[in-house]
């Protein structure tokens, strides 16, 4: 998967079922001198390990957790390529990135977008050459949750049953997939607010497990880490990037076995009536904004470590290859009505990059420093 190479070794039919249908595109029969990620279920308890450590699942979610793990070692293992969490359509030669949480509606837009005359890159996850500075396509399996992506999508009837279905990018229809790379031609963020984010103001984050919520709140008592709620399952925070320690939060959750999954969330799940507004956003918030979210920054992966172990270089890194991009900020509408708009908006960019630090406006108003 990019320049990761795992080899999983497993007793598990439920979990090589489960990676055949959402990472199928990536699957070799064999890989020399790869990574080797062993998942056992029998006898219990189920366990995952990888690079000498091992991890005790949940049996109740065993699968979900094992996966999970599975593609965090993936993307722990990625130097070649800053992966960011957006989505990303190429049209005319150039990539569109549409950034923003998981629930923000990346996937819905991205199909309406499809539909639109874009052509799809990524779903979810949007690598980017380090060393060329280019989106590469990586058509890992759609995640299409209930809403106007299941009719988008054109899926069977009884797909509505689950909540979140794997969609293989191959079941679009013909023309709807990018296979070259393209470079960055504009960004475009959604968080289901209403106005751009202020980078220094605190975030919602989310973090999913199958344990004790309560224990887990405990150990997330570190300054800049405020809770703000609770649910079975679902624990969701405030961050503050003044006062947080990242590695110390990403400890806490890489070391817990229980927790599924975390990552910023959206700030509402309100999608308004009609067609998106398109407001202009500074070029040095869009990268506070995308840093915070990208995909592989860990501090223990191997991409911090090519950069001599220095985090506060991933945003030169990223900052060279998407500093010159039109930036805007969307407040999302209707799908079909909103991908019309963000079309034209593209289709009137200039083909060349904008000077580096200028926000792309949107229709009908200026750019500025």
């Amino acid at each position: 998967m990019l320049d990761a190479r795992l080899a999983v070794l497993t007793d598990g039919a439920e979990l090589v079922a489960r990676i055949d249908a959402e990472l199928g595109r990536f699957v070799r029969d064999d890989l020399p001198d790869a990574t080797p990620f062993e998942v056992r279920f029998k006898p219990g308890p189920p366990r995952a390990a990888v690079h000498g450590e091992t991890f005790v699942l949940d049996p109740g979610a065993a699968v979900d957790q094992a996966f999970g793990r599975l593609f965090r070692a993936a993307l722990d293992e990625t130097t070649r390529h800053l992966v960011l969490h957006a989505a990303a359509l190429e049209r005319d030669g150039r990539a569109l990135l549409v950034a923003g949480p998981s629930h923000s509606g990346k996937t819905t837009l991205a199909l309406a977008l499809v539909r639109a005359g874009f052509r799809l890159l990524s779903d979810d996850f949007t690598p980017i050459e380090r060393r060329r500075g280019v989106v590469v396509p990586f058509l890992k399996a759609l995640g299409i949750r209930h809403g106007p992506g299941r009719r988008l999508a054109a899926l069977a009837p009884h797909a509505d049953a689950a909540d979140r279905v794997a969609v293989d990018a191959g079941a679009l229809p013909d023309g709807s997939l990018a296979d070259a790379p393209a470079p960055p031609g504009a960004i475009v963020l959604c968080d289901g607010g209403e106005a751009p984010p202020d980078p220094t103001a605190a975030y919602p984050f989310s973090v999913v497990t199958t344990g004790p919520v309560e224990r887990l709140a405990t150990r997330l008592a570190l300054p800049g880490v405020t809770v703000r709620g609770t649910a079975p399952g679902e624990l969701s925070l405030m961050l503050d990037p003044m006062r947080i320690d990242a590695h110390a939060l990403d400890e806490v959750l890489e070391s817990d076995p229980h927790v599924l999954e975390y990552g910023v969330a959206p700030r509402s799940l309100v999608r308004r009536a009609g067609d998106g507004r398109l407001l202009p956003l500074r070029g040095r918030d869009a990268l506070l904004l995308l840093l915070r979210d990208l995909q592989n920054r860990r501090r223990g992966g191997a991409l911090v470590a090519s950069l001599g172990g220095d985090p506060a270089r991933l945003a030169l890194e990223l900052a060279r290859v998407i500093g010159r991009c039109p930036c805007a900020f969307l407040v999302a509408g209707e799908p079909e009505p909103t991908a019309e708009r963000l079309r034209a908006w593209f289709d009137q960019l200039p083909a060349g990059a904008a000077p580096s630090g200028r926000s792309g406006a949107a229709p009908g108003s200026t750019s500025s420093r």
